[in-house]
Parts: structure tokens; sequence; C-alpha cells
């Protein structure tokens, strides 16, 4: 019988004592001071606040955008092979990997960050999430030239710091077509 009532009483004392108890808890502050929003984040006592605020961009840099393209004429802008992006989206698992060759119009164009210019091009194919591919090469076009574009699709590529890309390609062959 003292066994059994050993255990318990050894794990209760040592919830108590690393701070597990019934006492509801107390809202938990940000860094700076402003009450964090949600109760999942409550932390055991002592623990350092959680920041989830987005890193701030170095200074210089350009604003990120989501509404890049809106407003262009894609008529001109002929698939190449039939493969549009919204192609390239639907079957990325069997492209990734592998070498593509796309035309698109550039919506977006920013030069020499980390090293290379970066593009995003579009076709007028597909939707919010699959309209969009984005380009890295050594090549300087402008925004609306139409261009192809070659080189070896990735998926899933995580840059850090909030550059996350479900599909990119990387040090691309860009040609301007127009």
């Amino acid at each position: 019988m003292k066994n059994t009532f050993i255990l318990p009483t050894i794990v209760a004392t040592s919830l108590l004592a690393i701070g597990c108890n019934s006492e509801p808890p107390t809202e938990p502050q940000s860094r700076n001071g402003a009450q964090m929003e949600s109760a999942d984040q409550v932390l055991p006592e002592g623990h350092p606040p959680i920041d989830n605020r987005q890193p701030e961009m170095p200074a210089g840099h350009p604003e990120i955008s989501t509404t890049h393209g809106q407003g262009f004429d894609f008529s001109s802008v002929e698939p190449l092979n039939n493969l549009s992006i919204a192609n390239v989206y639907d079957r990325k698992d069997d492209l990734a990997g592998g070498e593509v060759h796309l035309r698109g119009k550039v919506v977006r164009y920013n030069a020499n960050i980390m090293g290379t210019n970066w593009l995003h091009i579009q076709d007028g194919s597909g939707g919010p999430g699959t309209n969009d591919l984005t380009v890295t090469t050594d090549s300087k076009v402008q925004v609306g030239d139409i261009v192809t574009v070659q080189g070896v699709l990735t998926a899933d590529k995580d840059f850090g710091h909030g550059y996350a890309y479900d599909l990119i390609i990387q040090n691309a062959k860009v040609t301007i077509d127009n």
C-alpha cells in the first residue's frame, strides 16, 4: 500500500516544484510589453517571450508585393511548347528537378539581390498561387518584356526570412523575345 501512494506523491510534488499547478495562467506578454493575441501561446513561468513579428527587411530593400502582374495584357504571350505557368504548377511533382523552357511577361524585376537578378513572369494562365513564377538570372530585363526562360525547376525552396517559393527557376538563361 505504501508503494502505491509514493509515486503519485512524487509526481505531484515534482509538478508543483516546476510550476505546474491548477492556477490560471497570467496573460503572456511579448518583448515590447504588448499582450499576446492567442491563449495557445501561454508559456511556462520563466520562459522568455516568443516574438512572432516578421523580421524587418534591410534598408533599401524593395517592398514585397503580391499584386505584381495586375493590369498587364498577356494576350501576346504564347506558351512555349504548350507549357503555361499554370501547367507547370499542375505538373510540379513531375517537372521539379528537371529543365523547363517557358515564355512569360516580366511583371516584376529586382536587380542584384543576393548577387543575382530576380524576376517574376506570368503568361495569363492560372489564378492566385499558380500564375506567377519566380526566376533568378544574370540577364537584365525590364518589366513588360516578354522572355523565354530556360532552367531547372526547383520545388519548395526556402531561403529563410520569409522568402519561400513553391516553385522557382534559379540561374536561368533568359532571352528577351520582343
